[in-house]
Order: C-alpha cells, then sequence, then structure tokens
C-alpha cells in the first residue's frame, strides 16, 4: 500500500511534539532546581521562577496545539 500524502507531515509534527517535550521535561528540571534552592524569597529568584513559569505556560500552549494538528494529521491519513 502506497504511503499517505499525508505521512511526511504527520512524521514532522511527531518528532517537533517530541522535541518540545524533552524541552519541557528540561524546563520542569529547572523550575524544580530554583524551587528547591536556598534563594527562595529573594526578588532574583522569584523573578527567575516567574519567567521560567511562564515560559513553561506558553511551551505547554504550543504542544496542546500540536497535539490537536497532529490528531488532525492522523484522521486525514486513515481517511
Amino acid at each position: 500500500m502506497p504511503e499517505s500524502p499525508y505521512a511526511d507531515a504527520l512524521r514532522e509534527l511527531e518528532e517537533l511534539e517530541r522535541q518540545l517535550s524533552r524541552d519541557r521535561t528540561k524546563l520542569q528540571q529547572r523550575i524544580d532546581f530554583v524551587r528547591a534552592g536556598t534563594g527562595a524569597g529573594h526578588d532574583s529568584t522569584v523573578d527567575q521562577l516567574r519567567r521560567l513559569e511562564d515560559r513553561e505556560r506558553d511551551l505547554s500552549a504550543r504542544r496542546r496545539a500540536l497535539h490537536r494538528q497532529i490528531d488532525a494529521a492522523r484522521a486525514r491519513d486513515a481517511g
């Protein structure tokens, strides 16, 4: 059976999702590290944590949007 015309796009989306997942995991580890640090409560630490959490929320939103694209691509690929 020949490969679907959407197969390449689907593979690219899935690879992008894996990369975003790895990036998010690293970011969450960094957030955990900052939270556990001895500088908790200092203005610079609070600011750093806020920036990291903002990045994590943005990355999570990008992943959710990407999952919708992957689901749509899979549906086209199956149809």
